[in-house]
Order: structure tokens, then sequence, then C-alpha cells
């Protein structure tokens, strides 16, 4: 008969395995996770480190990842950092890859892009100039990107 420890951590494993089978997660999310299910700090623990050194998480590789998909999806450095904080990834990594992968995608042309296309189709629904500038800059803020490189697109247009 088994211990009550093995049968817990082969059910964490269960739980985190059904979660690594859509996306990377980075170690923080399986914590938090499994803590939602009560499992016990110790087996937590042991099972992040198990899950690492069988390199089914690695944080580095997520926040690559991570980074390169939201910046394929056109969102802005200020929201992936916000994004990638609040899945316990630390700043030193953040920037590391930011850098690494941000250079593929300049920021500055991505936004002209996108304002062009949404401020068309703003237009189209309301006929104020400056109601639709408003929502424009709207928009391009909760795609994370800085105020002052918004401000800039809206006055070019």
């Amino acid at each position: 008969m088994q211990s009550k420890t093995n049968v817990d951590f082969e059910k964490a494993k269960a739980s985190a395995f059904r979660l690594l089978k859509y996306r990377l997660r980075s170690c923080e999310e399986i914590r938090q996770k499994l803590k939602q299910k009560n499992f016990s700090s110790n087996t937590i623990e042991t099972l992040i480190g198990f899950l690492k050194e069988k390199k089914f998480l690695n944080d580095e590789e997520f926040t690559k990842e991570w980074i390169s998909y939201r910046k394929q999806n056109n969102f802005g450095t200020k929201r992936i950092v916000y994004e990638l904080r609040r899945k316990g990834i630390d700043k030193q990594t953040i920037g590391k890859f930011l850098d690494e992968v941000g250079n593929r995608y300049k920021d500055e042309e991505v936004i002209q892009n996108l304002a062009r296309s949404k401020f068309e189709k703003i237009l189209k629904s309301c006929r104020d100039p400056i109601k639709a500038k408003r929502r424009l800059y709207g928009y391009l803020s909760r795609r994370g990107y800085y105020p002052q490189d918004i401000q800039q697109v809206v006055n070019q247009l």
C-alpha cells in the first residue's frame, strides 16, 4: 500500500501535467494552481523540483515563449511585463528576453499599423474624430503600449 505522501505526489503530478498539456507554465503558476487544489507545500515543492529536473518546467523558456507569442499578437511591452510579473517571473529574466525577442518586433511599427486599422474601424462606428481618438487611445493602452508612444501615434492621425 502506498503512503499518503506518494498518493498526494502522484495526484499533484497528474494535475500539473494536465496544466502543462495546454501550454508552458511558470513555476509560480503551477505552485498557485496546486495550492488552490489544497496540496501541501511540501508536496508542491517536491513536485516543482521534480518537474524542473525533468525539464517540464523552465521559467526562462516559458518567458521567451510568452514574450514571443504576445509580441506576435501585437501586445505592448508594458502589458507583457505586467503579465509575466503576475506569473512570478523576475525582472532580470523578463529584461533579458524582452531585449532578445523584442528586437524582432518594433513597437513603433506595430503600434502605427494597429492604430491605423483600428482608427478606421472606430471612425465608421462614430463620426466624431475626437471621440474616435479617445477610443483608440484606450484600446492601445489596454494592449500594453506606453502613453507617450500612443500619444505620438494618435497625434499623427
